[in-house]
Parts: structure tokens; sequence; C-alpha cells
């Protein structure tokens, strides 16, 4: 996908402000871009350069993805001023930001008259009613929609959802320290390498709404893994290394 007269944003805490800049330059460059602001993003997708472009591709990551249970295995959400059931940092990362950044990147697409593809990723919980995952699974869901509900009215515009499985990646190890402890087998995780592959590869293939599911097959997978209780369990173990 990097190829000559490609031009690369990539959006991190450590980039450069994007209130230094009038318009962003035409060259790769990493900005600082306040996600959970609504001008923030605006402020950055208005300084883009209004160039004719052939096609647009915008990755949205995860956001933030949190397990809310207590080590006495008690599903607590942290953090919901609004009362909604769904904790605020979670709906702002995951749906909000996706919504405000899709919708002016959609308009530059139009005016441009250019493809535009949008890519974001969650998990394979999502398929699942998992009381401990809820905000994270509730908040894909409005992105699911919303996602579907432009797809109508942009017939440039292509969607893909990808639910994912774990990650080889130090950041399941951070978020659960002692995951090593449960029956697991990181032979099967999907890499970072891998999740690219795949990820173009559907690309390649596919238009229009595409929802997708990548993982390795595990021929030792137990039908009652994504299972509410079981879950919870698990993650008590893996957060907490308690056994409940």
């Amino acid at each position: 996908m990097v190829e000559q007269n490609t031009l690369i944003y990539g959006i991190s805490r450590k980039g450069i402000p994007v209130s230094e800049f009038t318009v962003l330059p035409s060259h790769h460059l990493i900005v600082n871009v306040n996600l959970h602001d609504n001008l923030s993003i605006k402020e950055f997708a208005g300084k883009i350069p209004q160039n004719e472009y052939e096609s647009i591709t915008y990755f949205h990551l995860v956001g933030e993805f949190k397990t809310e249970i207590t080590k006495d295995l008690k599903v607590s959400i942290e953090n919901d001023v609004n009362n909604d059931g769904i904790d605020d940092s979670v709906y702002s990362l995951v749906a909000n930001a996706y919504k405000e950044m899709v919708t002016s990147l959609l308009e530059i697409s139009e005016k441009s008259h250019c493809e535009i593809n949008i890519i974001s990723f969650g998990s394979l919980a999502d398929q699942h009613n998992i009381e401990c995952f809820s905000s994270f699974r509730r908040s894909r869901e409005l992105v699911r929609n919303f996602s579907k509900d432009c797809k109508e009215k942009c017939p440039l515009a292509n969607f893909y959802l990808f639910n994912t499985s774990t990650m080889m990646a130090a950041d399941e190890m951070l978020e659960r320290p002692f995951i090593f402890s449960t029956p697991v087998n990181p032979l099967y995780w999907i890499t970072p390498h891998e999740l690219v592959q795949k990820t173009v590869g559907f690309m390649e293939l596919e238009k229009g709404f595409v929802e997708e599911d990548m993982y390795l097959p595990n021929p030792h997978f137990s039908s009652d893994y994504f299972c509410n209780n079981v879950t919870c369990v698990r993650r008590v173990k893996e957060l907490y290394n308690k056994v409940v």
C-alpha cells in the first residue's frame, strides 16, 4: 500500500501537535490529535491538503479495550458519567472518534470524487454477550451500525470491520500480566504481520461493507471459550492471578 505518490499521516500522542500547522505538509508525518476532542479531530481533517486524491484509506485502531471486572468477579464500569452503561472513555475512542473522523474524511472523499476505505478492528469476543467486555462490545455495535448507514449514503466508501483473536503483542501481556497462568497457547495468536497481510488481502478482494474474523485455527479450541462465566473467570485469573 505504501507506494510513490502515497501520503501517510499517522496519529500518535508522540507526534507534532496538529495545532502547529496551518495546512499539513505533503509528506509522511506523525501528528498529535486529541481523539477525545471532536474539535481536534475536525481540525486535523480540515488541515489535510485539498488535493485531488485518487483514494483515501483510514485505519482506526481498537481504541480502549477494558475488562470491566473486579477480582471478586463483579462487573464494574468505572467511568460512566452519563449512565448509559458504556464506559465514557471506551465510547469516546472506539465509537465517537471513529464517527467524527470518518464523517470528516467522507467529506474530503466526496470533494475529490474518490474511493475511500475505512478499516477498524474489534475482537472475536464482540459476537458474544460477555458482561466484562460490555463497553467495548456496545461501542463496536455503534461503529457497525454507523458504518452500515454511511455505506448506504456513500457509494464510493468501503467499510472493513475486522474481529481479531488475541494478538502476539506486548500490550496483551501488559494488560493481562498473568495470562500464561491460564491454559493458553500463543502458537495460535495472530501476529501484527499476519494481521496486515490478512487485512490487505480482504481489501484487495472485497468491496462495500465487509466484516471478517481474523484468527489462526486452533484444533484444541474449547466450544465454551466465549461463554460469559468462563470468560469472566479466566479474566480474573489473567488480571489478578486469582482463582474464583
